[in-house]
């Protein structure tokens, strides 16, 4: 599960899209039954808020950020005691390619 933060509408849409397409098992990409998708349970515009942080310590979600800033001090202290995973990417294809680590 997933909460997916980003920069503008416009990127935002793309990015639930392909958390919606269907990942192969690495370990055997021909078995198609195998294929699995990562739930997206939110998405938003902006920065990090402590709600994300409160939803994603609830679900056992990770919070997958593109091009959003870095949290501000008093959520970061928050991720770090919930112990909830952050991750954050600049570049489309490192976005993609962890969402397929999730997967497994």
């Amino acid at each position: 599960m997933v909460i997916v933060k980003a920069d503008k509408q416009g990127t935002l849409q793309p990015l639930i899209a392909a958390c919606q397409e269907p990942f192969l098992d690495e370990e055997d990409p021909e078995n198609r039954e195998k294929m699995t998708h990562v739930q997206v349970i939110d998405s938003g515009i902006g920065p990090i808020t402590k709600a994300d942080i409160l939803l994603a310590e609830t679900t056992g979600a990770t919070l997958q950020c593109f091009r959003v800033k870095p949290p501000a001090k008093q959520h970061k202290d928050m991720l770090k005691r919930l112990k909830v995973e952050i991750n954050t990417f600049d570049v489309y294809f490192d976005f993609l390619r962890n969402l397929g680590l999730k997967v497994r």
